[in-house]
């Protein structure tokens, strides 16, 4: 980005304003947009394991007390290890846990993180919220037993997008799909999580459902032969 691109941007910030705009802050990815700034740039990382244990678990319980389900809350400890402070994760796994607060429901969800988990680690080497993060665009999902014979999904894009234009399209739920009350497309779209805080975007994840069960590979050649599995 050269001096004239900045100077085009700092125009159309300032606008109309009588008063000059003294700040610009921008956030990205990438490390080389450090380079541009005037201050050191702050790093922002994961919650530390306390502060993301209180998040998860005010997702996760909603308005219920934790203390008054204490069966409840030690399978939440064990999920929330798995989702390892994740943020998008802790979403999308909260909202499924607190659309139904039995002990039955919650162990049985457990077990299909604790699976799903593994596998992603045998596939891809690491964990899924580390592909996130390295934003190298896919990571696994897994698909209900009563669909695809128990299959996997692989997520090969996540964009996100104003939620306001996407209410009168019909989209399923990435949390539906995941506790099988909806049967999904071959290659579909799927909402991830929508945000309740300006600007109350929405992430939209793009998937397709893999022809036959991922073999294990040299991790050099995974990323070649798990697109070509995609139907």
């Amino acid at each position: 980005m050269d001096d004239e691109t900045w100077r085009r941007i700092l125009h159309s910030l300032r606008g109309d304003h009588i008063t000059s705009v003294s700040k610009i802050i921008i956030t990205s990815r990438s490390r080389k947009i450090a380079t541009f700034g005037t201050t050191k740039a702050l790093q922002l990382d994961f919650l530390p394991k306390e502060a993301f244990w209180y998040l998860f678990k005010t997702v996760a319980f909603g308005s219920t007390n934790p203390e008054e389900e204490p069966k409840l809350a030690s399978i939440c400890m064990e999920i929330a290890d798995l989702v390892n402070g994740s943020f998008m994760e802790s979403n999308v796994v909260g909202s499924i846990l607190r659309s139904n607060l039995s002990a039955q429901f919650w162990y049985n969800f457990l077990k299909r993180l604790k699976y799903f988990t593994d596998r992603h680690f045998r596939l891809l080497g690491e964990h899924p919220r580390d592909s996130y993060k390295s934003n190298r665009g896919r990571t696994y999902i897994w698909m209900h037993k009563n669909y695809y014979g128990d299959g996997d999904a692989a997520t090969y894009n996540l964009y996100h997008a104003n939620s306001a234009g996407l209410n009168n399209l019909p989209m399923i739920r990435m949390s539906d799909m995941l506790i099988g009350n909806v049967k999904p497309q071959k290659k579909c779209e799927a909402l991830e999580w929508q945000s309740s805080i300006p600007p109350y975007y929405s992430y939209i994840v793009q998937y397709g459902i893999l022809a036959r069960q991922p073999l294990m590979l040299p991790k050099r050649k995974r990323s070649r032969a798990l697109l070509e599995e995609l139907v």
